[in-house]
């Protein structure tokens, strides 16, 4: 017994120091050849622009023959690299520096390409070529096909390059077609991804609004937060009465109606300030941290009352959110009355905060 545990042991050492030796073998191969394939890289890329260049210039024949190298190149990740390389060194990129009738022959390359590819379903190639289409316009109605079932893959990259390809299209018709299918899909994509995508869009953004507005109670709440938060970053000011009522509404999920808050923490509505005080004694402890927070926007004078209640809560997020808008947006009269209240609680919070925020010493 104790033969066949040795042997195992000394087994197992070796299987290690083979690991170890294998990994340094192969790091020193990647760092003498690192050199040698940039050179490659390189070649590939002037290799690219030229073929590019002549597949623009060429018609017929010619530019068959130029698909086909083109489509060789591109078999590997590193050709679509190189090809990304050499797209930016001719002025694909947002400096626009290629000629119209250049970039549009190129879009209807990339798009063909890309639609060879996504039927090989090579998702590694297929999300960086989706991330060069978004300087095209996806005009064909079998690319926006594959872009809307790109976003049931799997690989994140594909749907986040997806999405940002979506938003560039100017087409309002697709972007709501590719919400419809988030909402409808299990893959999660958060609510800062789909805001951002939103934020990015290249056409009529108002229309827009309005459109998702009018259709908001169909989607998930996630997609409905990003849409409020989307009005919120960009401090959209048409929809503050639409979101009020959202705020109101009891019946409203509870994540949507904390979005709705967050939202006039950015477009100011003062005649709306006791509402958001009275969400400060809500049983709900994430309406009161929210609440207080969005108050800090706001003149507090007139709703010193309601945050001095919230200093006595029990929860300490509440407690400490309202206590630093009292110190922040209250007169000097009241946080002294708040001082010297006789809950603990209350005392407590308004003196850690005015400690925190170096005031110490300036009220007795």
């Amino acid at each position: 017994m104790l033969v066949s545990f040795h042997e195992g042991y000394w087994l197992l050492v070796e299987l290690c120091a083979l690991f170890c030796v294998l990994t340094m073998a192969y790091n020193l191969y990647e760092h003498l050849t690192r050199k040698s394939r940039s050179r490659i890289q390189g070649r590939r890329t002037e290799s690219l622009k030229e073929l590019l260049s002549t597949y623009a210039e060429s018609q017929g024949e010619n530019r068959k023959k130029c698909y086909k190298k083109f489509s060789r190149i591109l078999n590997r990740p590193n050709g679509v690299l190189a090809l990304m390389a050499a797209l930016n060194e001719m002025g694909w990129d947002e400096s626009g520096h290629m000629e119209p009738v250049t970039r549009r022959l190129l879009c209807e390359l990339l798009t063909e390409k890309y639609i060879h590819v996504y039927q090989k379903e090579d998702e590694s190639v297929q999300g960086m070529l989706i991330s060069l289409l978004i300087r095209c316009d996806a005009s064909s109605s079998r690319l926006k096909q594959l872009l809307l079932k790109n976003l049931e893959a799997e690989n994140l990259l594909v749907r986040i390059e997806t999405m940002r390809c979506i938003s560039a299209q100017r087409n309002r018709k697709l972007m709501l077609q590719a919400l419809e299918c988030i909402h409808r899909q299990p893959q999660y994509f958060s609510n800062k991804l789909l805001t951002d995508t939103l934020i990015e869009f290249q056409g009529d953004r108002e229309a827009l609004m309005e459109e998702l507005w009018e259709s908001r109670e169909t989607y998930s709440p996630s997609i409905q937060i990003s849409i409020i938060q989307l009005m919120a970053i960009i401090k959209e000011e048409t929809f503050a009465e639409r979101i009020y009522e959202v705020v109101k509404d009891q019946e409203a999920d509870k994540e949507i109606r904390i979005a709705a808050l967050k939202y006039f923490q950015t477009v100011l509505r003062p005649e709306y300030i006791k509402t958001f005080a009275e969400f400060v004694t809500e049983p709900f402890w994430e309406y009161g941290a929210v609440a207080a927070n969005v108050l800090r926007s706001y003149d507090c004078t007139g709703v010193f009352e309601q945050l001095l209640k919230g200093c006595a809560s029990r929860n300490w997020y509440i407690r400490n959110n309202c206590a630093r808008t009292i110190v922040e947006c209250c007169s000097r009269q009241q946080i002294e009355q708040a001082m010297c209240v006789e809950d603990r609680y209350s005392q407590d919070s308004i003196r850690y905060v005015w400690k925190t925020m170096g005031r110490e010493g300036q009220i007795a």
